[in-house]
């Protein structure tokens, strides 16, 4: 059994898929919308019946470190069976309840701390926040339409990447609070040069010792002219569909619980439009309802289209089937319409 050498406190709950069917490859970053203790959230978790739901590791207001789900084990946090099974999952307090929902640096610290222990454990060379899934820090409203981990620590994940390749550059221990400074790379003592900062003939030799010549080999590099690149042909439009029939209605859509738990969302109201989220399904009273304000009738399903929301902006519309249409007729709802 593995587990982060960072818990204070271990409040484990049941509430998960048990063993993982995947490696892990990356860290789902959440927020609690509470400024709670990493050990009230895992004891939230456990105890309310209703709240089908957990984390691998909770993180407090102060720094505080619960573990609710051991590493080994898929968590019920992100509403996305893909996601958790592969990734660790985590839950930070914030400091500032509402607006920017903001995160104390306590707290940002140790996750930090403990997000460079695990990419060691695990043999993930560096932290890397791409804006998708082929990076090690990922952010839950890709997978569920939510705020989280909202405006303030969704904007600090590509420094916490960077500030986690700083502890990873070392081949020490990892120590909270510790500053630690990466060495400079080739490319940046190859501007200093260029800059004049390292001198010229012997005097830059002296300076730049054994990295002399990958540095000077650089700087030559950088005074050659580049070649001009072609264009790119800009890429084919995805056709849209031809929709039977659409009309405008407003309403919210809860749905049931399904054989594979699983729903699917696309980017047009077809079966050939790209799936672009998934949700995880819970139940109607314990999984978020779904605003929207157009119906679609195409491929054999009843569609809805909904705004695609993060941190409050629309990014996008995502169309998901609410029952099958067949010989002109709407068929059972899979859910609930209020």
């Amino acid at each position: 059994m593995s587990r982060s050498p960072y818990i204070d406190s271990v409040v484990l709950t049941p509430k998960h898929s048990g063993k993982r069917t995947e490696k892990v490859q990356a860290f789902v970053i959440h927020h609690m919308t509470a400024k709670w203790t990493g050990k009230r959230c895992a004891e939230y978790f456990r105890d309310t019946p209703s709240r089908q739901a957990s984390a691998n590791y909770c993180i407090g207001y102060d720094g505080d470190v619960a573990l609710n789900v051991e590493e080994e084990n898929r968590a019920w946090t992100s509403s996305s069976n893909w996601a958790d099974q592969r990734a660790i999952t985590y839950e930070l307090a914030n400091s500032t309840i509402g607006g920017q929902w903001d995160v104390s640096d306590k707290t940002l610290r140790k996750a930090i701390i403990m997000l460079a222990e695990q990419h060691k454990r695990y043999g993930l060379k560096k932290a890397t926040y791409t804006g998708d899934t082929s990076g090690t820090l990922w952010r839950h409203d890709w997978f569920f339409n939510t705020n989280c981990p909202g405006p303030y620590l969704g904007s600090k994940l590509p420094y916490m990447a960077d500030e986690i390749n700083k502890i990873l550059s070392q081949n020490e221990p990892v120590v909270a609070g510790a500053k630690v400074e990466k060495p400079k790379t080739d490319k940046q003592l190859a501007d200093e040069v260029i800059k004049g900062i390292h001198g010229t003939g012997a005097e830059r030799k002296a300076k730049l010792g054994n990295r002399y010549d990958a540095v000077q080999k650089l700087v030559d590099e950088m005074f050659k002219p580049k070649p001009v690149a072609k264009p790119k042909p800009a890429p084919k439009p995805t056709p849209k569909p031809t929709v039977a029939k659409s009309w405008k209605e407003h309403g919210f859509f809860y749905t049931d619980p399904r054989p594979d738990n699983l729903i699917y969302v696309r980017d047009q109201p077809s079966l050939k439009g790209k799936i672009i989220a998934e949700y995880y399904i819970y139940g109607v009273n314990e999984s978020e309802p779904i605003e929207y304000h157009t119906v679609h009738v195409n491929d054999g399903y009843v569609w809805l289209q909904y705004d695609r929301m993060r941190d409050g902006v629309v990014i996008g519309q995502g169309y998901i089937p609410c029952r099958e249409y067949k010989n002109g007729k709407a068929q059972t709802l899979w859910g609930t319409i209020k």
